[in-house]
């Protein structure tokens, strides 16, 4: 994977910027720092990484340790540009999730932690997301939904194929 443009390392810089002033202490800022970097770059390059620890004054090395404690920084480039995530702790469980995982692997021919070779989509097993009441329930990005089906499923993955999926 190519290194981010210099344009988005800048763009990085002024978001974390901001983020620091709202948390002014170095540290409290890093966990949003870094949902800034994954929001701009779908993943943490090391450039990124490079560019929160100078604004925050941290050492590099703990940038990496905080964000891998996280499911949701990844530091390697391994998700599609629609990022599926789906819970399969025990109530997603037994409400269908492997299912769901399984239509998903099938339509898109892809596992957990693999991208399609056109980068469009990758798939993630979760353990939770929060919404064991709505299960079974998936992330697409950043974007939940609740008490999905394989239909409802298959009209997700249709809307994201024609870039009509805002997630």
């Amino acid at each position: 994977m190519k290194p981010p443009n210099p344009q988005a390392l800048d763009t990085l810089r002024q978001r974390v910027r901001a983020v620091k002033e709202r948390f002014p202490k170095g540290r409290t800022a890093l966990i949003q720092a870094l949902h800034e970097a994954r929001w701009l770059f779908h993943w943490i390059p090391p450039e990124a990484v490079a560019v929160i620890a100078e604004e925050l004054g941290v050492h590099e090395a703990e940038v990496r340790e905080v964000g891998s404690f996280y499911q949701y920084f990844k530091f390697e480039p391994v998700v599609g540009r629609y990022h599926f995530r789906i819970c399969t702790n025990i109530t997603c469980m037994v409400n269908g999730a492997y299912n769901l995982l399984e239509h998903l692997k099938g339509r898109l021919g892809i596992g957990p932690g693999e991208v399609t070779g056109d980068g469009r989509f990758s798939i993630e097993e979760v353990e939770c997301i929060g919404c064991g009441d709505r299960s079974p329930a998936i992330l697409i990005n950043d974007t939940r939904f609740e008490g999905v089906t394989p239909e409802v499923l298959d009209d997700l993955i249709d809307r994201a194929l024609k870039d009509e999926l805002d997630a």
